[in-house]
C-alpha cells in the first residue's frame, strides 16, 4: 500500500469518525424515548478493534451501539429494546452518505 493511498483511509477514517458522531446525535434525535422525558444523549465508550470501530450512546432508558466497518464501508446503528434486546436501527453506505452530502454542500 502506498502513503497516499494510507494517508486517504487514515482521512476517511478520522471523516468516518465524525459523521458517526453525527449520525449518533441524528438517530438518538429520532428514537423514541422510552419511559418519558426529555431527549438527552451521555457519550459513552469507544474501541476499536481490527477494522471495526464501535462506539455506545445513552438515549434516556436505551443504548445505542454504533459500529463503524472499515471493510465494507458501512455504519450500523443498533439499539436496545428491553422487550426485542439489540436491534439494527439503521445501515448507512458511506461512500453513499459522502456522494448524497457533496451534493447537498453544491446544492444538487
Amino acid at each position: 500500500m502506498d502513503r497516499s493511498t494510507s494517508s486517504h483511509r487514515r482521512i476517511l477514517g478520522v471523516a468516518a469518525a465524525g459523521l458517526a458522531s453525527l449520525l449518533a446525535l441524528h438517530a438518538i434525535g429520532h428514537a423514541p424515548p422510552i419511559g418519558g422525558g426529555g431527549s438527552s444523549a451521555q457519550a459513552g465508550m469507544v474501541s476499536q478493534a481490527g477494522q471495526h470501530t464501535i462506539m455506545t450512546a445513552d438515549a434516556n432508558n436505551e443504548d445505542l451501539l454504533l459500529v463503524l466497518d472499515e471493510s465494507s464501508e458501512e455504519l450500523l446503528v443498533y439499539r436496545t429494546d428491553l422487550n426485542k434486546g439489540v436491534q439494527l436501527f439503521q445501515r448507512l453506505r458511506l461512500p453513499e452518505v459522502f456522494i448524497d452530502a457533496r451534493a447537498r454542500a453544491t446544492g444538487r
